[in-house]
């Protein structure tokens, strides 16, 4: 049963925010347990969580928010959103698209981006959110480092 809600993301549709017009899509993350490479293997804390919120801004930008629960007070999370590798050879590409840093404070932690992309534009990207273990050197291959993956608007 827990096993089984780990291992879950989930999103809601668009849909349209404080009737201003503006849309807003929302994600759900739990830890790395392995689906997409290796399972998450540090000393973190296994009930961390992100949320990821992605909202239109006037003239049709977006605005990235990420919220991580049960972080460890004032260590630095990478956040990078990686845009898939549609060749095969590697699950996505290097650099990231986006990238910011979530400082914790032992609850909820929240990271904001402002990015010149169209909000559209986002929503037919696909690609990866990984949160990098803030006790681990960074990594963007090896997976075991990895607190969260999962995947940005690509069908299950």
């Amino acid at each position: 049963m827990v096993v089984t809600l780990i291992c879950t993301y989930s999103f809601s549709a668009c849909k349209r925010d404080d009737g201003a017009g503006l849309a807003v899509k929302t994600y759900e993350y739990m830890i790395n347990l392995g689906r997409y490479g290796a399972a998450y293997a540090g000393s973190h804390p296994m009930t961390i969580a992100a949320q990821v919120r992605v909202a239109e801004q006037d003239g049709g930008t977006a605005k990235i928010q990420v919220l991580l629960t049960n972080t460890t007070n004032a260590a630095s999370y990478v956040v990078g959103f990686y845009t898939a590798n549609s060749s095969g050879s590697v699950l996505f590409d290097t650099p990231p698209k986006y990238q910011l840093q979530v400082i914790g404070n032992g609850s909820t932690a929240t990271g904001v981006i402002i990015v010149d992309d169209q909000f559209a534009d986002i929503m037919s990207w696909q690609g990866y959110l990984v949160v990098h273990d803030p006790g681990q050197p960074l990594s963007f291959t090896n997976f075991a480092t990895f607190l969260i993956i999962g995947k940005v608007n690509i069908p299950e």
